[in-house]
């Protein structure tokens, strides 16, 4: 059998578990040879609260090794199969007729705002803005990427192979943008 260390706190306790066992029974009990630990071996206690100790401490520990080191698949349970409330047809609750009115008149509402917000002169005129900005944008950061790769050395806008004065001349153009 393995052998098996165990905390202080826990063969603490055992010492004084086997004090109250040898001292209420009046007699001294003969220990065997204990397997868990040296320090539970000199508490005294009798063999059969041993084995049953060791069984407390292997057992919970085998049962962890066997769920975890077993191939089947969990399964969902007993009712897993079982249809639930979800597939039950519920009878149909009738609509008052002013609540479908009242329906009908607030989508109407909704809808001949939303039409008018989108013929509106004030977006037309934030759409062409957004246009003419995502333009604007795309060469403001397609000019910072270039003077990026000429700072560093590297992509189309390198600077590798130009003189002092032309590497000079391109950052100031680049920076003019």
């Amino acid at each position: 059998m393995a052998t098996i260390s165990l905390s202080t706190p826990f063969v603490t306790q055992v010492g004084a578990l086997s004090s109250l066992v040898n001292n209420s029974s009046g007699r001294n009990h003969s220990t065997s040879p204990c397997r868990v630990n040296v320090a539970v071996c000199s508490t005294g206690i009798p063999s059969r609260l041993q084995d049953s100790l060791k069984m407390a401490v292997i057992l919970p520990f085998a049962a962890c090794t066997l769920l975890v080191a077993s191939p089947l698949p969990a399964g969902a349970g007993i009712l897993s199969g079982a249809s639930g409330m979800e597939s039950v047809e519920l009878p149909s609750i009738p609509e008052p007729d002013f609540l479908k009115k009242l329906q009908e008149g607030k989508k109407k509402m909704y809808e001949n705002q939303d039409e008018t917000f989108r013929t509106s002169s004030y977006l037309q005129e934030l759409l062409k803005k957004s246009k003419d900005n995502a333009a604007m944008h795309k060469k403001e950061i397609a000019d910072k990427y270039c003077e990026r790769g000429a700072e560093w050395g590297v992509g189309d806008c390198s600077l590798v192979g130009m003189t002092q004065a032309q590497k000079e001349e391109f950052m100031k153009v680049l920076r003019q943008k």
